[in-house]
């Protein structure tokens, strides 16, 4: 290592040789030797080149790093791959370091960027692109020189690290940059293949990773699925797509077609609208209640489907009949306010301030009354609207306002102390004018000076968005919650005999003792999750929605096309961003660990159906089918289980939805 370097560190049949500025010179595997393209290494402390300076004394290369906001130490060892390990002067100061190599063209880069694919790069690249991408499994892999070069951070929490990717004339460059806390590793292998039996190694041995049949938790019908079909059932606004006998009916004619064993059918908003009920679930009256699911049940059961069902682990109603003991179960901000989704005044997701007020305005009651209506003033459209009533004399007394199926509350004795409350869940108001019920419970109320406002109304940001029934954050650490999830879960799959439950938007790591509970009450039953963001979800999941669909995705590409006021068309960006289109191996392993199929809004359909946590009517055009059916046949080339979303209640099963299901075998 003399002629080319002052510092060799091994580790295993690979090295590296590092100059005192931490210059990577060459790396060396067995009779190989890799040389970057160009003579400098650089290292980044969050995103900000570092000046480096050689510091003396112990094992390996010891490197002071020195950028305009921070620094630290950078030692690079040997044990069992190199280990780059960093320090921050001063605690907390250092959120990313990054180490940036020149790699020949040649060099073909495998990204393990999806939870279920990865992306391959090389010189097809054009000049000039830079590709920056989230790793899901926090690992590059680099082909060159006859040899496969990998970093990696050896964390079991996903999505760490970030890869940037940039082709220059003579070279390419990549820059791994890995959360400070932890370390990042160079192992070098003599192809994918070995690097990816070595990772999987490391997910079996040191974070007890098991592979789907080797868990005893697993049915085995698991493995003969095929194709989800998503039947949606009520919508947020309460409109019907299917019932329990349009479900029963789409199963009948599906076993005509395909075998059934390779079929699972996914039903939200089964138990109600989409979002409501949680966190307790029963076939819902509105699509034929228990008499009709369980003989959908029953009969998608002759037939020899399996059916899954939608929960939501941390969910709660704000307009559930047992809001009031929910509420002692739901998570708070510092003002003691419940934390949720579309409905809190401040910090509201995905919406837009509608800028419509009432100020006060009389409520007319009649003396004395304990039920009565009152009408808003004309509403410039649909929307959610929160409520302040105020003027209110009495005792005890609580007050209801009740619209459609919302029903809010005021606490009991609020009016002896208290001047007004501001009621924290909204009522949907409809465009127009809208009757509101009020009623009385507890005693009589003095309505001499009484008032009500809306103080704020709020609408989706699109027509497009996810708009769902609003939702409170239960606390999915308290036991109390728990067992009221888990048992509500528990008894209705018990009595109907369902094969799988899908927990959405509940990650493992937050909530793990639910989950945990939840699995010990069902052994046998399939568990279905969103995401995972660490490799102990990974292990949880039986199967996973959120598959990516296409490879052809790129951040700037709309962007990018703009600046030269030249946007094409997608099936122009997909021609633009071929060089994107190369799935790698490296993901393939997952599907050995979990099944992967699309988003329940992602599953779209060849006729129009709207998305079931959508208020709005149903509206956006079916995908064209050139592109549903390139997104179907890629499931294959991509590695997940093709899902399709069926509106059978309107159009039955369509020409090309019945091919689809016919001509897909992934």
């Amino acid at each position: 290592m003399s002629e080319v370097g002052e510092l060799e560190i091994r580790s295993g049949e690979s090295s590296v040789g590092v100059d005192r500025a931490g210059n990577v010179l060459e790396i060396a595997f067995r009779d190989k030797i890799f040389r970057p393209a160009a003579l400098s290494t650089v290292y980044e402390l969050d995103g900000e080149i570092a000046q480096t300076e050689h510091l003396a004394g112990g094992e390996g290369l010891s490197l002071r790093l020195t950028s305009k906001k921070a620094a630290g130490e950078l030692r690079l060892t040997g044990d069992g791959e190199i280990v780059f390990h960093f320090e921050p002067a001063e605690k907390d100061t250092v959120r990313q370091v990054g180490l940036a190599l020149h790699f020949p063209l040649g060099t073909v880069f495998h990204l393990a960027e999806s939870r279920n694919i990865g992306r391959r790069l090389d010189s097809d690249m054009p000049i000039g692109e830079c590709y920056r991408a989230k790793l899901a499994y926090n690992f590059v892999l680099a082909e060159c020189d006859g040899m496969c070069i990998r970093l990696r951070t050896p964390q079991r929490r996903l999505d760490q690290v970030q890869c940037d990717i940039v082709r220059h004339a003579r070279a390419i460059s990549c820059t791994f940059s890995w959360p400070a806390e932890t370390d990042a590793c160079l192992a070098v292998f003599s192809s994918v293949d070995e690097a990816l039996d070595d990772y999987e190694k490391w997910l079996e041995e040191e974070c007890g990773m098991r592979k789907l049949r080797d868990r005893q938790d697993v049915p085995e019908w698991v493995h003969d699925i095929r194709l989800i079909i998503t039947a949606d059932m009520l919508r947020s606004n309460w409109e019907i797509t299917h019932d329990y006998s349009d479900v029963l009916k789409v199963g009948e004619e599906l076993s005509q077609i395909r075998d059934p064993k390779e079929i699972m059918f996914y039903i939200p908003g089964w138990q109600g609208a989409y979002d409501s009920t949680h966190p307790t679930y029963w076939p819902h009256l509105d699509l034929g209640g228990e008499e009709k699911f369980r003989e959908m049940m029953d009969g998608l059961h002759r037939h020899g489907f399996r059916v899954m069902i939608h929960t939501t682990g941390w969910g709660m109603d704000p307009y559930h009949p047992d809001i009031d003991r929910l509420l002692e179960l739901a998570v708070r901000n510092e003002e003691g306010v419940p934390a949720g989704w579309m409905f809190s005044s401040q910090g509201r997701p995905a919406n837009l301030p509608m800028k419509f007020r009432t100020g006060r305005l009389p409520l007319h009651a009649p003396p004395g009354a304990h039920e009565f209506a009152f009408e808003t003033p004309p509403i410039p459209g649909d929307c959610e609207a929160l409520f302040t009533v105020g003027g209110i004399r009495g005792g005890s007394a609580r007050i209801s306002l009740r619209l459609g199926r919302r029903t809010i509350s005021t606490p009991e004795n609020w009016f002896e102390d208290h001047e007004e409350y501001a009621l924290p869940f909204p009522l949907a108001l409809k465009a127009g004018p809208n009757e509101i019920q009020v009623a009385v419970t507890g005693g009589d109320l003095d309505w001499s000076e009484s008032w009500y406002e809306v103080r704020d109304a709020f609408v989706p940001r699109s027509p497009y968005t996810s708009w769902s029934w609003p939702i409170l954050m239960g606390d999915v650490g308290n036991p109390e919650y728990v067992e009221l999830f888990v048992d509500s879960v528990r008894k209705v799959v018990e009595e109907f005999g369902i094969d799988a439950v899908h927990v959405d938007a509940t990650h493992f790591r937050s909530a793990e003792g639910l989950l945990t509970a939840l699995r010990e009450k069902l052994p046998g039953v399939a568990i279905a999750g969103e995401d995972y963001l660490t490799l102990e979800g990974m292990d949880y999941w039986t199967f996973c929605q959120g598959a990516t669909q296409s490879l052809t995705t790129h951040p700037g590409a709309g962007a990018r096309t703009r600046e030269q006021a030249s946007l094409p068309l997608s099936r122009g960006l997909d021609e633009l961003f071929a060089w994107l289109d190369r799935p790698s191996p490296v993901c393939r392993f997952v599907k050995d660990y979990v099944h992967m199929y699309p988003h329940l809004c992602a599953a779209n359909a060849f006729v129009p159906v709207g998305k079931v946590c959508n208020t709005f009517p149903v509206r956006q055009m079916p995908r064209s089918k050139e592109e549903l059916w390139k997104v179907l046949r890629d499931a294959k080339r991509l590695d997940y289980i093709p899902g399709i979303r069926v509106n059978y209640r309107q159009y039955g099963l369509d020409d090309e939805t019945r091919k689809a299901i016919e001509e897909l075998v992934p």
